[in-house]
């Protein structure tokens, strides 16, 4: 996914409860990066680049481009009442199964490579 189409995505999942603002653009962008250190700078800080431009790619496998748009879901909804920050419970579940299921992906993966080099 793209940034726009992260953008697009949390904005869907909030409701459109922002309107197409430059501001809430930026918002936006500051929550995927902050999700993508989140996800990935554990285990490859060096590849975690901030994304900015609308047509930038996420280093991050493809299945989890979604948790970057429901973080940013999240964070947007959490800065509103409380009927919103009860709904964006649901988002940070969603975010958090996947950084799960991706530790799982990268331990797996060292895992794997560890034992290979060790018996080869």
């Amino acid at each position: 996914m793209t940034l726009s189409e992260i953008r697009l995505r949390a904005r869907a999942q909030t409701g459109d409860r922002c309107a197409t603002d430059a501001d809430d653009d930026a918002l936006i962008n500051a929550y995927v990066n902050e999700a993508q250190l989140l996800l990935y700078g554990e285990y490859a800080p060096e590849e975690t680049q901030a994304l900015s431009g609308d047509g930038d790619v996420s280093a991050l496998p493809e299945a989890y481009h979604g948790a970057l748009a429901d973080y940013g879901s999240y964070r947007l909804l959490g800065n509103s009442g409380l009927g919103a920050q009860q709904r964006s419970q649901y988002y940070h579940m969603r975010f958090e199964l996947a950084q799960m299921q991706l530790r799982r992906h990268f331990e797996r993966r060292a895992a794997r490579t560890r034992l290979g080099n060790k018996f080869n």
